[in-house]
């Protein structure tokens, strides 16, 4: 159970609630500060000191040392915080502020006024707003009669007189502005501001005061006239000044909030029981004449209007004119910070004033009274009075129901009773009429519900019923609020009005304290964790689980943050009646905590049941509304069979048939996966040589899933892996589908053995495409027959001015991946460039070009480079080019192997040098490579040797020779592959690998 307890200090309310960890006092408007407690562990502490920073650490503190420990971290001026011995949290609130903060430390409230010796200036000596008086000055715009300051917000305000230096006392300052008339300017009892009142002894310093205040505007100028006076005011940036309905001045910030306020003026004479011209210092802080009307006194309301930024304050004739009125006549405008609370004393007969936000009438008669008081000796006049209290900002109670509330009562101190005999006091809910300001009165203050009644005494000299604090209830005027939605609730006290023997005073101190709980929330995130399924549903879409005992479980919260209890309930989905298994409420646990429970094997759950299972929470006290949602399952223990794997045959790169070479490096492919008879499958887990993350495919409305096989980066041995996965996630046995990426085999393979004629065969083709030499090319010896590793070997040599050999039909797809390779020998003409060893035609220009650019096509201005380049466009506008950092000799062999790649839009250029038979190479490769721009084209001509095609027809001729070429359509090579490819003369004898060089090898 959480106790709130409402504590009058301003027209703003807070509720605290008890908490596992921590108290929060929410500030500002209308908030509900709440805090759960939970039993904390008794452990070894020191408790000497029963004060803690946090509430948590309070509340540990409390339980250990059994006694009430003050968290210091949620004080306030008016407010103290207790974790209580009990196990709950106290908040105490005063409607007088017990402490203030005086450079950042917290110090007794001192409403007293000290004078600076130096400067004269004048100041409130520990106050919660900061307070400046005027140590005397002139009139008009010079230094003002009072200052406040408030949050960074300040207000100045001038008396329109000059002012001599006042006689200072206590908390009042006295400004004796000439014969009969003073300026009496007090701080407030609780130091949130100041209260000016002139002081008029007669009529004819009513005269004088009028002329002073005519000089004064003649001098300065102003708004007002007569007896009115003009009150000069000067606010901080983002403040501006309006008119309530109860002519209260407010000074307000860009969101409305008030951060000053003048009260609605009110002007009285000396027709009441007369009282000390100045209080004494035991009376400091208790209302004399010079601060508020006595009892008895006449009361009138005095007129106020804003002109420009003044505020001007009218007093009523009617009064200063009447013979009947007693003078001295107290004109009263007070300033101050937003009055924290709200209270009204509502008459009729012969008082009809309302008196707002009242104190005691004097040091000897303590609080105002309520009844019919007919004694003339003891209340000047016979009226009839009622006192009314208002909690206005119960955000939090608006958000209860009626029945969350088990207990609210209403504390007042009572301190007089007309006589000894017990009298009753019965405790009202009344209505909102006026704001509970000058606006409320007799008539229209409705006394809705009686709540709680008293019959008792309260004097001290009566045997039985002194004075002290009274407790009413208020259960049902706090029941009302909560059902209606109410943030504010109204409360008075009336007695017997026949006579005066039921007349009572009470102070203005109150507080209103509401035991409540409200109803834990319905549970909610109903869910499984083990196996996960993070839903809660009915029907068709419910989950399928593969367990007969899963863990439930379900978040409970309760509105006040207590611990809550949490049970669930198991029963077939056929017939909710029928109850498996009811956990009861498990243990308590911390509020918005997750309580998660395995349904035993006791429940019965069976491979194939259909259930449902929902939860409800309980405080200790109450339970939830109603039980959460139905979450429905279905229970299914059997795995399904192992698919069946077959590869796509069709729309793909390469096929891979089971225990079969197929495909290559680059070459993806694709396989279908059929879940067979097992109708519940609903995905397949598959993995390529037992990945790591294994891929995840749904099965479609045939029960086949198709699942892409990456193109590879390497040749040898795959196992795909793949399982069965059903709605409960039972899997089948694993089917493994193995296959073997074939290593990179030639399309294409010229070796130029010929030695004569117009002819070279191609030896790998299917069909072959045989190249014809034009221009009367020659015939040379070849690399492996001047490195004496094999006889026979020739190759083609170029002129370099119209020479070539060409193919009749296309022989690379240069849409997509593929790899072109050639032995070169440049002549010792070559400097001029660019020269083309290998092309293949396009509409306009080449497809691909792999052979030599000159230096100024060469990057870092080298003499010049080894390339191989692609326009980005079938018109040529634009290239990529990989440009090779291996130097260019004349009159030595070296490899080239240009490689395009489709999927990543790469060239790539491995230059090998093989050297001379005089002068071997290492023959270890060298990559570089570019990314290609735009999108591949398709270059669908001939293939040629010795020259590419531009615009303007054939160019680049070659100068030199070129041998062994070779062609890799649809596929790039493994590294490893153009290493062996590359691999030169090692030991004189061309490497004594014939990989390199040798055409019938493959790979």
């Amino acid at each position: 159970m959480g106790v709130a307890v409402l504590t009058w200090i301003t027209s703003r309310w807070r509720v605290i609630v008890a908490s596992t960890a921590t108290l929060a006092l929410v500030a500002g408007l209308g908030v509900w500060a709440i805090v759960a407690l939970a039993p904390a562990p008794r452990t070894a502490v020191d408790c000497s000191t029963l004060e803690a920073q946090t509430f948590a650490t309070a509340n540990t503190l409390s339980q250990a040392c059994h006694a009430d420990v003050e968290v210091l971290g949620d004080r306030t001026p008016w407010q103290t915080t207790y974790a209580t011995a009990h196990n709950a949290a106290r908040l105490k609130v005063t409607t007088i502020p017990s402490r203030v903060l005086v450079n950042g430390k917290w110090a007794p409230l001192n409403p007293n006024l000290l004078v600076d010796k130096k400067t004269g200036a004048i100041h409130v000596a520990a106050a919660v707003s900061p307070i400046k008086l005027n140590a005397g000055g002139t009139a008009g715009r010079g230094k003002p009669l009072g200052t406040i300051t408030r949050d960074g917000h300040r207000l100045d305000v001038w008396f329109p007189l000059d002012l001599p230096v006042p006689e200072v006392s206590g908390s009042q300052a006295v400004y004796k502005l000439g014969k009969g008339i003073r300026l009496l300017v007090s701080v407030n009892v609780d130091a949130t501001g100041f209260l000016p009142v002139v002081e008029l002894a007669d009529a004819a310093a009513e005269a004088r005061f009028t002329a002073l205040l005519d000089a004064a505007r003649a001098a300065h100028g102003g708004a007002s006239s007569g007896i009115d006076i003009e009150f000069a005011t000067r606010l901080s940036d983002g403040l501006t000044m309006t008119v309530d309905e109860q002519n209260a001045i407010h000074a307000v910030d860009a969101t409305g909030e008030s951060q000053f306020v003048a009260a609605s003026p009110l002007m009285w004479d000396s027709a009441g029981k007369q009282l000390p011209v100045k209080a004494t210092a035991s009376e400091v802080g208790l209302t004399d004449r010079t601060r508020s009307p006595a009892e008895g006194d006449q009361i009138a309301s005095m007129g106020v209007k804003l002109a420009r930024d003044s505020i001007v304050v009218s007093p009523d004739p009617a009064m200063l004119n009447d013979p009947k009125t007693v003078w001295p006549v107290y004109l009263d405008p007070g300033f101050g910070t937003q009055s924290p609370s709200r209270w009204v004393a509502v008459r009729k007969g012969g008082y009809t004033s309302t008196l707002v936000n009242w104190g005691d009438i004097s040091s000897s008669m303590l609080g105002q009274g309520t009844g019919y008081c007919n004694q003339t000796s003891s209340c000047n006049v016979v009226f009839y009075q009622r006192l009314a209290w208002q909690f206005s900002g119960l955000t939090g109670l608006a958000n209860l129901a009626g029945s969350d509330i088990t207990d609210a009562t209403f504390n007042v101190d009572g301190e007089h009773s007309y006589n000894c005999t017990a009298q009753t006091t019965t405790l009202y809910r009344t209505s909102d009429i006026g704001g509970f300001s000058t606006g409320a009165n007799w008539n229209n203050l409705a006394w809705l519900q009686a709540l709680g009644s008293r019959t008792e005494a309260q004097r001290d000299s009566c045997a039985y019923g002194g004075r002290g604090f009274r407790g009413f209830d208020a259960l049902g005027g706090a029941q009302w609020a909560a059902d209606n939605n109410s943030t504010v609730l109204n409360l008075g006290l009336a007695v017997g009005e026949a006579n005066m023997t039921p007349w009572k005073r009470f102070r203005a101190n109150a507080t209103l304290v509401i035991d409540y709980n409200r109803p834990p929330n319905v549970p909610s995130s109903t869910q499984f964790t083990s196996p996960a399924v993070n839903s809660c549903v009915q029907g068709a879409s419910r989950p399928v689980i593969a367990s007969t005992t899963p863990t439930i479980a379900a978040t409970s919260s309760d509105p006040d943050l207590t611990t809550v209890q949490t049970a669930f309930q198991v029963a077939l989905q056929s017939n909710l009646t029928t109850i498996k298994w009811d956990s009861g409420n498990l243990a308590a646990m911390a509020n918005g905590s997750q309580r998660a429970t395995a349904v035993p094997a006791s429940a019965g759950l069976v491979d194939g049941g259909v259930y449902a299972w929902h939860a409800r929470a309980f405080d200790g006290t109450k339970y939830s509304a109603t039980w959460s949602p139905w979450c429905e399952f279905a229970v299914d223990t059997t795995a399904p069979m192992a698919p069946t794997v077959s590869p796509v045959t069709s729309g793909v790169p390469a096929v891979y048939l089971q225990d079969v070479q197929g495909g290559g490096v680059g070459q993806a492919g694709k396989f279908t996966l059929d879940r067979g008879s097992s109708s519940d499958v609903v995905s397949f887990s598959y993995g390529f040589n037992n990945a790591a993350n294994p891929g995840a495919a749904t099965v479609d409305a045939t029960g086949k899933a198709v699942i892409d096989f990456p193109a590879p980066t390497t040749t040898g041995p795959v196992t795909l892996t793949v399982k069965s996965m059903d709605a409960a996630g039972n899997a089948s046995p694993a089917t493994q589908y193995q296959f073997t990426v074939a290593s990179p085999t030639e399309d294409g393979i010229w070796t130029l053995d010929e030695g004569t004629g117009t002819t070279a065969a191609d030896t790998a083709g299917s069909p072959a495409r045989p190249l014809t030499v034009h221009g009367g090319a020659g015939w040379v010896p070849g690399p492996h027959a001047l490195f004496d590793s094999r006889a026979g070997d020739n190759a083609l040599n170029f002129n370099g001015i119209d020479q070539s050999a060409d193919t009749t039909a296309q022989v690379v797809d240069t849409t997509k991946s593929f790899v072109v390779s050639a032995f070169v020998n440049l002549s010792s003409t070559h400097g001029a460039g660019p020269f083309s060893a290998l092309s293949q035609d396009g509409p306009t220009v080449s497809g691909f070009q792999l052979g030599y650019y000159p230096a100024a096509s060469c990057p870092g201005g080298t003499a010049g480079c080894w390339t191989f380049s692609m326009p980005d466009t079938a018109a040529g506008t634009a290239y990529t080019s990989a440009f090779s950092p291996v130097p260019v000799t004349s009159g030595e062999w070296t490899l080239l192997v240009g490689e395009h790649n489709a999927t990543d839009h790469t060239l790539r250029l491995w230059v090998c040098e093989v050297g001379t038979p005089d002068n071997p190479a290492t023959g270890d490769p060298v990559r570089s490579q570019a990314t290609r721009g735009g999108t591949a084209w398709s270059a669908a001509g001939v293939f040629a040797l010795g020259r590419k095609q531009s615009s303007t027809g054939p160019a680049f001729y070659w100068p030199g020779a070129i041998d062994n070429v070779r062609v890799f359509s649809g596929q790039v090579l493994a590294e490893s592959k153009i290493r062996r490819m590359c691999q030169g003369a090692e030991a004189g004898d061309f490497g004594g690998d014939p990989v390199a060089l040798d055409p019938t090898v493959g790979g």
